[in-house]
């Protein structure tokens, strides 16, 4: 823990620092008069100024003495342009010399081109590449810069204080999470609103420093860049973005509750938490199932435990001599007498298909699942209508068999003499009889309470983890 916390102090340290030359370089660009006198573009060292005044019919050497010595004057007050050298012939302007910076050539040119009587200006000006005189030119620009920063200093340790107290404020803010929680349905919306808060109190604090500074237009710049950067980000990360705002809008909606029983794409299971991430599922098997949000979100959810009344059905064949009338009769007797089936809504039996040699039947049940079990109701209902069938004497329909009979097995056919009948048909009747009664009191026995064990697990796996489904909120 103490690694981790060195390391998180050292990466504040590296934010702090990196925002301090930030300010440094926003000062010293606050301190020139026009951006493009520290960086000139492209297009003022390329393109020349076109002069769109008229051109006077006629033009005197008068006119251009007084243009040659008009720009010479100029030029001389500029220690960058004091050795360009100018010559003037029918108003056409011809420069000539060295400079030691292509911005300062490419002012030479607007300067005369600005003239008035001007008509054309022949650029004859060379960028020198004396490294003597390249060197003190770097030299006396890093002087002057430095000066400057010098004179910004007191205002740059101002502009850092105020920057550093915004952070330490920020952090106080957020880290007052019991503050957003009042105000957030769950503790992800509580954690997203102390990090707006805080971004919204650092830019503040960084938007006060640079006018401390006169630097603002630095925050354009570096708010443009950040919006490209954020865009590529955006679609680099694009799924996890996708993910994320998923999760804020499920956390919001809560299309299900803990503990429900829901089907997602075909995944059923037991809501047991919402992550920031994930939906986490406990299926029945007791496996744990992780579906992304984005999925979860986009899918067709089945809530099964949304309403506390669910309807079983059953198909139960017949054989096709049976009477079916008695037979739904008895289903639906059945149905009344089976522990856990609900009397109203009331239970329904109809008949689905007639077949060749078999008659289906549909048997419908509700189950009020906050008292009762589903499958176990459903199961006790299927044990108890095989009985009652049996021994009404109606015959669900058997499947065709192959039977094989050797001259060992042909002897168990001979008659009971004293019976009259076959003996495997009286083991048979044997067997049947002791088949009723104990279905019938198996049917009678079952236990049709809610299984508690799934419950048990599920809570288990929610025990001390990020759950962003909020029972207070209301459901979707």
């Amino acid at each position: 823990m103490d690694v981790i916390r060195m390391c998180g102090q050292l990466a504040a340290g590296v934010r702090v620092l990196w925002v301090v030359l930030l300010l440094a370089g926003a000062a010293s660009i606050g301190s020139a008069q026009t951006l493009e006198e520290l960086i000139p573009s492209e297009q003022q060292s390329d393109e020349s100024v076109e002069s769109v005044r008229p051109i006077k019919a006629t033009s005197s050497g008068l006119d251009d003495l007084q243009i040659a010595n008009r720009l010479r004057e100029i030029y001389a007050e500029i220690d960058a342009l004091a050795e360009v050298s100018v010559t003037v012939n029918n108003s056409v302007v011809n420069l000539a010399g060295a400079v030691d910076t292509a911005s300062a050539r490419s002012r030479a040119i607007e300067l005369a081109a600005q003239v008035d009587g001007v008509v054309e200006v022949v650029e004859g000006v060379e960028v020198s590449t004396d490294v003597g005189d390249r060197v003190g030119n770097a030299w006396d620009r890093l002087s002057v810069g430095t000066t400057g920063l010098l004179a910004l200093l007191p205002l740059l340790l101002i502009a850092t204080g105020i920057l550093v107290g915004f952070w330490f404020l920020a952090r106080y803010v957020s880290a007052k999470s019991h503050w957003f929680s009042h105000v957030a349905p769950n503790q992800f919306i509580a954690e997203l609103l102390a990090l707006v808060v805080r971004m919204l109190i650092v830019l503040t604090g960084v938007v006060l420093a640079l006018m401390l500074l006169d630097a603002t237009s630095v925050l354009t710049t570096v708010l443009g860049a950040a919006g490209i950067v954020g865009l590529a980000i955006g679609f680099a990360v694009r799924d996890t973005v996708e993910n994320f705002i998923a999760s804020l809008l499920l956390s919001l909606r809560n299309p299900f509750s803990v503990n429900d029983y829901v089907d997602v794409d075909g995944n059923q299971g037991t809501v047991s938490r919402l992550t920031s991430r994930a939906t986490i599922l406990i299926s029945p098997d007791g496996n744990q199932i992780r579906i992304p949000n984005a999925m979860v979100y986009k899918a067709i959810i089945t809530n099964y435990t949304a309403q506390p009344n669910r309807r079983f059905l059953v198909r139960i064949p017949i054989d096709e001599v049976a009477d079916v009338a008695s037979a739904r009769t008895l289903i639906s007797e059945c149905l009344v007498g089976t522990q856990g089936v609900l009397s109203e809504p009331a239970p329904l039996v109809i008949i689905e298909a007639l077949e060749e040699s078999v008659i289906w039947l549909q048997a419908y049940g509700w189950v009020d699942q906050r008292a009762h079990h589903f499958q176990k109701v459903q199961s006790a209902f299927m044990m108890r209508i095989k009985a009652m069938l049996r021994s009404h004497g109606i015959v669900m329909p058997e499947s065709a068999r192959t039977v094989r009979l050797t001259s060992e097995s042909s002897t168990a056919l001979l008659m009971d003499r004293e019976k009259g009948k076959p003996v495997m048909d009286d083991q048979r009747d044997r067997q049947d009889e002791k088949r009723k009664s104990v279905d019938t009191k198996d049917a009678d026995d079952v236990d049709t309470t809610p299984d508690t064990a799934l419950k048990v697990q599920v809570q288990q796996e929610q025990a001390g983890n990020e759950n962003l489904l909020n029972e207070a909120s209301p459901n979707e």
